[in-house]
């Protein structure tokens, strides 16, 4: 659905979030969210394997499952999160001016 799209590109830009981080993301994407309804979709796909949740002292973070951060990198051609540079690529083969 809507909100579970942008859950996940919420977590894509920013690895570690939690709750409230990413409904502030998804409002911001998406005009409207609530808290609960953004904890729900999480647990859903938390359930599907499609984020996972690293238990924190009082709060829990959210971050893509690697599977599926690796599958989705390879699909559209860039690097698994956003906070890490992207591997310059092979210049060999292009045409030159």
């Amino acid at each position: 659905d809507d909100i579970s799209r942008h859950i996940v590109v919420a977590l894509f830009d920013q690895p570690d979030r939690n709750i409230s981080q990413i409904t502030e993301a998804v409002k911001g994407k998406r005009g409207t969210a609530s808290r609960r309804i953004v904890r729900e979709r999480l647990e859903d796909l938390h359930r599907q394997g499609i984020v996972v949740a690293t238990p924190g002292s009082r709060t829990r973070t959210f971050r893509v499952a690697e599977e599926v951060a690796e599958k989705w990198s390879q699909v559209l051609g860039m690097p698994k999160y956003r906070d890490q540079p992207h591997a310059i690529p092979d210049k060999e083969g292009e045409r030159n001016g």
